[in-house]
């Protein structure tokens, strides 16, 4: 499971007294911000299950497969209303992720965003580059600048568009028409 968690703890099994205080919470109220989106995909034997929202109080949420309200792309969004999430401003500290089936080591799921929206029109429609979720196999050096073609990160962010494309150190994905290559800048 992945977990988002904020504010500062001291557990007894962490040897950092501060472990979580830079990290991401989600104020949410159903009431204003309605939908909640997640831009994902995975391998085919993985699948989404649920996510939970705790807050420091008794009021806590959980949004779950079923209860996917539509899609845009890679783009999941639930209805937070029809999820049990009151209207109301809530801090949510912590959040949990669960995904379901990772049944080997070539298993994936791919993340790039969550966030809360006031209409299904606000969210975007996004895909990751197919590419980037099924692996590629084809791995070249480059100078850094690249010439014809979409350029990806790893994560299937696009870094740049067909046209001349200044990278900086690191693996990027490549694709020209029907052509896909893995490139590493050094």
């Amino acid at each position: 499971a992945m977990r988002y968690d904020s504010g500062t703890q001291d557990p007894i099994y962490v040897k950092d007294p501060n472990p979580r205080d830079s990290a991401i919470a989600f104020t949410i109220d159903a009431g204003i911000t309605r939908y909640f989106a997640i831009k994902m995909k995975a391998t085919e034997d993985v699948s989404f299950n649920n996510m939970s929202f705790l807050n420091l109080g008794a009021q806590s949420g959980n949004i779950f497969k079923k209860q996917i309200a539509g899609q845009k792309g890679d783009v999941y969004y639930w209805d937070l209303l029809n999820c049990g999430f009151g209207v109301g401003r809530v801090l949510y500290v912590s959040v949990f992720f669960s995904p379901d089936g990772f049944t080997s080591a070539d298993s994936k799921y791919y993340f790039d965003w969550m966030r809360p929206y006031k209409t299904i029109d606000e969210i975007p429609e996004e895909k990751f580059s197919d590419e980037v979720a099924n692996g590629i196999e084809n791995i070249q050096a480059a100078n850094g600048t690249l010439t014809g073609g979409q350029v990806y990160t790893i994560d299937g962010r696009q870094a740049g568009i067909y046209g001349k494309t200044k990278l900086k150190a690191g693996i990027y994905i490549v694709k020209n028409g029907t052509t896909v290559k893995k490139v590493v800048v050094k």
